[in-house]
């Protein structure tokens, strides 16, 4: 695709998976339409498809959590996920751990 704000409006499922100390940054970037006018067409009112689950993979969660609250569009549904390892353990094996933070209708 050209550019995040075309992959945004057309994905179903969406992962940010960028430092923690950008994550507002991208996410406020590619989150609500901030697209040349040459795409406000695409972009509709908002970049991140209606309806599309969202999530991040910082290391942080209280940075990411923050910036989907401040710039996601309300009917989107937000779903963050951990891997449960750091720097030092060897990712193979570990639960992957979802925090379901506004996502009613897929948790049952």
């Amino acid at each position: 695709m050209e550019n995040g704000h075309l992959v945004s409006r057309r994905s179903d499922f969406i992962i940010y998976s960028v430092e923690a100390e950008y994550i507002d940054d991208v996410v406020r970037t590619y989150g609500p339409c901030r697209a040349p006018p040459s795409y406000m067409d695409i972009c509709l009112s908002e970049a991140t498809k209606v309806g599309a689950i969202v999530g991040g993979q910082t290391s942080c969660k209280a940075p990411e959590i923050a910036a989907f609250e401040k710039y996601l569009p309300e009917d989107v549904e937000i779903l963050p996920v951990h891997s449960l390892h750091g720097a030092n353990v060897d990712p193979r094996g570990q639960p992957l751990v979802s925090i379901p933070l506004k996502a009613h209708s897929y948790i049952r």
